[in-house]
């Protein structure tokens, strides 16, 4: 969400954020180690090639098929609102959504969206281990590849 941020801070419209559920999914790489194999540096003109700007992005070799079902929610929007979210075991974290995500998903409070959006997606109800960790890498409770989010611009 802070890439988005920054992003439409530059100007940027129509900035979408997509997780997906990468568990279990071959062929997933880390951007950063890549870009440091590659010989990025931070100080490079072309902001391609500025290795930070590849922190906590991962590459998909061959991209993800649609019935693979791993699109676990879609964040739109351009104004954005803080919210509390946890995961059972571990504390309440704040996390930041789009306002078109509170306003456009149903269910009462920001779990059950979050639930009905992955249901939406994948078609599996209620809360699951995709739910869990989806909260979890939104609140930044634990690091994980098994879900990655997207910064899709247009």
């Amino acid at each position: 969400m802070k890439l988005r941020q920054q992003l439409i801070t530059a100007g940027r419209r129509n900035i979408v954020i997509v997780a997906i559920w990468a568990k279990g999914k071959c062929n997933i790489y880390d951007a950063y180690q890549v870009a440091k194999t590659l010989g990025y540096q931070d100080n490079s003109e072309d902001a391609r090639r500025r290795l930070q700007n590849h922190y906590d992005e991962y590459l998909v070799l061959g991209g993800i098929s649609a019935d693979e079902y791993r699109l676990l929610a879609v964040f739109d929007g351009h104004s954005t609102r803080d919210i509390p979210l946890s995961v059972p075991g571990l504390s309440v974290g704040p996390t930041t959504v789009p306002d078109a995500f509170i306003a456009d998903v149903p269910g009462n409070t920001v779990q059950e969206k979050l639930e009905n959006m992955i249901y939406m997606h994948t078609g599996i109800r209620g809360e699951s281990e995709q739910l869990w960790y989806l909260i979890g890498c939104m609140i930044k409770a634990f690091d994980t590849p098994w879900t990655s989010f997207v910064v899709v611009r247009h």
